[in-house]
């Protein structure tokens, strides 16, 4: 606790102003005289006043302290004078702040004398008040607020083992027993004192004591464990008596409040204090299990009463009823001592973090050889397992304390209660749990397939499990750089293989297994080619704990993506893979590349389905940008010249996917038809060219790119199937007509060298020419002069464009679409009527340029035809001067 500051700083020793040390008799401390009366001056006629004698009796206190400070007493009667004096000054300091300086400026002195003094009593015999007084001026000291807070634990722990540990008091002489009822109250005095002068701070106080009392309560002489309890529930009945007014009373509601107190004014030991407190109820000591019982009641009537508190400003009426509760309370907990009833009644007013103290106290109860109730124990965890939830910190501690306790567990009862416990983790937080328990053990020991066991007892769980445990090997490259925390992903990827390699060989998991076979299969594939490139870092904080253990992250994959395979009921093509030394060969950096290819070229005989599944997974997969995964399912879709059936799936994936997904697919469909061969090539580039023209349009400028090039690719990969080909050739030259225009450069130069590739490929020689002149407005003119047959499906092609993000492809629609227009008003007059209400929505065109040519092409439209015949070389030509008066005009520009 802290002292205030002196008020007027000075030297202790000076006591008369303008007074040398050197003029001043030194006391002399251990000379034994026999204290004189104060006499008057000679002819004064009167005595010394009152205050005159209280001054000097400071004075001689206050000197008898700096000298036993210097020098410290050896005899009985000088200690107690010295303790006496302790109390003397402390209590003038209250009210003078000139004694209170003085003896601030001396304070850590005089505790570490008092210190020393406790310390030399004998533990064996209480025949001195030596102890008794020495924590009497430390309750004066503290009162006083000089008792330095660095002394104050030191302090205490004096106290405790020096009366703790003395004989028992019940066979001695009355003056013995005496003495020790007056020892153990002035012990109970210190400890009220030290709380009720911390002020604001009364109840941090309150709970550093109890943290110093409780390893007295375990593993010692059961009059020792008796006596700490009892200060124990000493304190909790001072709690209900005492005025701590800053004490956060939200810890006691039955509802989460959504406010935060300081530190200071909560009660973080609560939980785990009640939690041991129940559970020492149960214990074989009737007079420990007497006084934790008698302390429970107390904390449950602090509790309440705390609620009770909160709810005065509320309805007058509930709170009446409340204190009536209260009393009702108070009175059936002094006739019931049944610890299982008690820890009922907490669970009303516990917060998630108090019942986390009560957990982790149970579960630590729960090691051999146990002093307290394994029955009590067990039902503590699972009645706060089935209706606590515990946030992601909390999981963390509790999958901790059952780790490092459960090598200790041995009672059946026990072992169930935290399977059951681990379960309903499992199953309410999977991913913290799962992310908690690889923190807990990197390479899965014993314990830990222990718990990964029990935590995939039932399938709701193990499918939760299993996907949470995906999603972190899937997580492993989203940090580049070394770490040292075993919470990185790339540390937690490491690890996930090993459970799961435990969890696969469970027939109970097989099912679930097969749901995710897919994801889990890329995802293992993937892990071997991580482990690659591990830094040495990162393996050395892996095996820091372990080095034992010889089972590397690798081999650990390799296991896993072999149980993976076994457990769908793939073991034939596990023993081909041996047989290839495919598994040899992914356990080594050099070969690991050439051992995914052995297994991708096993995977031809799994169903349509699961490899249309698996492409999928890999075109999403592709998308992200680490570069192992890439070179991984690279590899694995090269392996597809004995199974046409997985570029048809990738294919067809690219009609429904996104822009993103398009941009990492396209390359590598160009991949995989270079390394093709033969009618396989063939076939596989003319399904590929049929799709392509449809993502002409993306709005991706990439996906433009290369859907554009990679169809010039496929026109040179086909032989034989002409007309097909051609047919397809023929619905792409509108679109690369179009995009001659595309805003973006090197789209519109790939359009060019694929409209000429496309019109060499047909023999079309007008076209190719046009195209290499880049003569655009002609091109449309030959396309429907060539093909006019073609026109409605050239319309269909066109009017998409009409809603184009770029300005220029909306403008040449628009004049393409005017010219189709007039070519179909002879056969289809309803059909140009259509075209015309099309090209009216464009009217409000942010564009100008495009909105003008819009309406102007539907005058043209709707303008009444001359007899004579209007053929359409002249309809070109004139819609041709119209647009080229529109560009000269200011709107146009």
């Amino acid at each position: 606790m802290s002292g205030r500051p002196p008020c007027s700083p000075r030297a202790a020793w000076l006591e008369e102003a303008g007074a040398s040390p050197a003029s001043r008799p030194q006391p002399q401390p251990y000379e034994e005289t026999e204290v004189q009366p104060l006499q008057a001056p000679s002819g004064s006629g009167v005595g010394p006043s009152a205050s005159a004698v209280a001054h000097q009796e400071e004075e001689d206190a206050l000197s008898f302290l700096r000298a036993c400070c210097s020098r410290r007493p050896k005899r009985e009667a000088q200690k107690l004078r010295f303790l006496a004096s302790v109390c003397d000054a402390c209590q003038a300091a209250v009210a003078d702040p000139h004694t209170w300086d003085a003896v601030y400026f001396c304070q850590l002195e005089v505790a570490q004398s008092i210190e020393a003094l406790l310390q030399e009593e004998p533990s064996d015999r209480l025949d001195t008040e030596v102890r008794q007084k020495a924590m009497l001026a430390i309750a004066a000291m503290s009162t006083a607020r000089l008792l330095p807070p660095a002394m104050t634990n030191g302090l205490l722990r004096a106290c405790f083992r020096g009366v703790f540990h003395l004989p028992g008091h019940e066979d001695g002489t009355d003056m013995d027993t005496s003495l020790y009822v007056r020892t153990v109250e002035a012990l109970d005095s210190l400890l009220q004192a030290l709380v009720s002068s911390a002020g604001a701070c009364g109840l941090l106080e309150l709970q550093n004591i109890v943290k110093l009392l409780l390893p007295f309560t375990q593993q010692q002489p059961e009059a020792v464990e008796e006596r700490a309890m009892a200060r124990i529930a000493g304190l909790a009945a001072f709690l209900n008596t005492c005025s701590l007014p800053q004490v956060s009373s939200c810890f006691a509601g039955a509802t989460v409040l959504r406010h935060h107190h300081p530190e200071k004014h909560r009660f973080a030991l609560l939980g785990r204090l009640v939690g041991y407190l129940l559970l020492c109820c149960t214990c074989e000591s009737e007079g420990k299990s007497h006084e934790a019982a008698k302390a429970v009641r107390h904390l449950c009537l602090f509790v309440t009463q705390q609620r009770s508190t909160r709810l005065c400003d509320q309805d007058a009426e509930q709170l009446q009823g409340w204190q009536s509760w209260r009393a009702h309370l108070s009175l059936q907990l002094s006739e019931d001592s049944n610890s299982n009833r008690m820890f009922m009644i907490f669970m009303k007013y516990l917060q998630p973090s108090e019942r986390l103290g009560v957990f982790l106290a149970a579960v630590q109860s729960m090691r051999a050889p146990s002093p307290h109730s394994t029955e009590l124990a067990a039902h503590m965890v699972d009645v706060l397992a089935a209706e606590t939830d515990f946030h992601s910190g909390q999981v963390l501690h509790i999958v901790w304390a059952i780790y490092r306790s459960l090598p200790s567990v041995r009672a059946a009862l026990a072992l169930q209660s935290l399977d059951r416990a681990l379960l309903l983790l499992a199953s309410k937080c999977p991913r913290e749990t799962v992310a908690s328990l690889l923190q807990c053990s990197l390479t899965c020991t014993s314990v830990a397939v222990t718990m990964w066991r029990a935590m995939v007892s039932e399938p709701p769980a193990t499918e939760r499990v299993l996907r949470e445990l995906l999603c972190i090997l899937m997580n492993q490259s989203g940090c580049k750089t070394s770490t040292s925390t075993k919470d990185h992903p790339r540390i937690l990827a490491l690890a996930a293989a090993r459970p799961l390699h435990e969890i696969l060989l469970l027939p109970t998991s097989r099912g679930e297994a097969k749901a995710i076979f897919p994801q889990l299969f890329l995802a293992l594939l993937f892990q071997v080619s991580f482990t690659t490139e591990l830094k040495l870092q990162e393996v050395q904080v892996f095996w820091e704990k372990h080095r034992q253990d010889l089972l590397t992250p690798v081999r650990s994959t390799v296991q896993a993506l072999k149980a993976l395979l076994r457990s769908v009921g793939l073991e034939s093509q596990v023993l081909a893979i041996e047989a290839q030394g495919g598994w040899a060969a992914l356990l080594s950096a050099e070969s690991h590349l050439w051992g995914v290819q052995v297994v991708a070229r096993e995977m031809k005989e799994l169903p349509r389905s699961l490899r249309a599944t698996i492409i999928h997974q890999l075109v999403e997969l592709l998308r992200t940008e680490a570069s192992s995964w890439q070179t991984v399912a690279m590899v694995i879709l090269s392996k597809v010249r004995q199974t046409l059936v997985l570029l048809p799936s990738i294919t067809e994936q690219l009609q429904a996917a996104d822009s993103d997904t398009c941009a990492v697919a396209l390359p590598v469909l160009s991949t995989m038809l270079q390394l093709l061969e033969g009618r396989t090539l063939s076939l596989a580039a003319l399904e590929l060219a049929g799709k392509l023209p449809a993502l002409f349009g993306d709005d991706s400028s990439t996906v433009r790119l290369l859907s554009i090039r990679l169809f010039l690719d496929t026109l040179g990969f086909v032989k034989g199937s002409q007309e097909k080909l051609q047919q397809v050739a023929h619905r792409s030259l509108l679109p690369l007509s179009l995009h001659l225009h595309d805003q973006d450069e090197s789209v519109a130069e790939a359009s060019r060298e694929a409209l000429l590739g496309v019109a060499r490929f047909l023999r079309w020689r007008q076209l190719a020419h046009l195209a290499e002149t880049l003569q655009s407005w002609k091109i449309v003119e030959c396309l429907l002069a060539r093909r006019s047959s073609a026109a409605e499906e050239y319309l269909a092609q066109s009017l998409p464009y009409l809603q184009s993000l770029q300005e220029p492809l909306r403008r040449e629609a628009v004049r393409f679409t005017g010219l189709v227009g007039r070519h179909l008003l002879d056969q289809h007059q309803s059909k140009s009527q259509d075209i015309c209400q099309v090209l009216q929505g464009l009217a409000n065109d942010p564009c100008k340029s495009v909105s003008s040519l819009a309406i102007q092409t539907v005058l043209i439209l709707q303008a009444p035809r001359p007899r004579s015949r209007f053929s359409f070389r002249q309809l070109c030509s004139r819609l041709q001067k119209a647009w080229r008066r529109r560009r000269s005009s200011p709107a146009g520009s």
